[in-house]
């Protein structure tokens, strides 16, 4: 795991076993096209980059209660970039518990990781 100022950034395994151990709210931030098209980890929810802001934001009224309520979040993307400024922004927002996969949801795929489809 490496920590950067704010977030961890996880390998797949670390992932994995995040996932597994259960208590992460796993927030997939590509575009939906991308989901349609490769799947996603099963149990994440979409919440793509662009709509990052306003989903943290607690007096909007398209906020996600899960991504403030303490639970810890883990974000990723297609290769890491966007899962990386996911979580700085979470963490700008005042969420403390943060971390992205390295390599994004092609590393999951290419290590094995599990997917559903969308």
């Amino acid at each position: 795991m490496d920590k950067t100022p704010g977030f961890a950034t996880l390998d797949t395994e670390e992932a994995a076993r995040a996932i597994a151990d259960g208590g992460h709210v796993v927030v997939d931030v590509r575009e939906p096209n991308e989901l349609a098209a490769s799947g996603k980890i099963p149990g994440a929810v979409n919440i793509p980059l662009g709509q990052l802001a306003v989903a943290l934001d607690p007096a909007d009224p398209q906020h996600e209660p899960r991504l403030t309520d303490g639970t810890p979040l883990l974000f990723y993307c297609a290769a890491g970039g966007r899962s990386a400024k996911a979580a700085d922004l979470a963490v700008a927002n005042g969420v403390s518990d943060v971390s992205h996969i390295a390599g994004g949801f092609g590393a999951w795929r290419r290590t094995g990781g599990a997917s559903e489809p969308v």
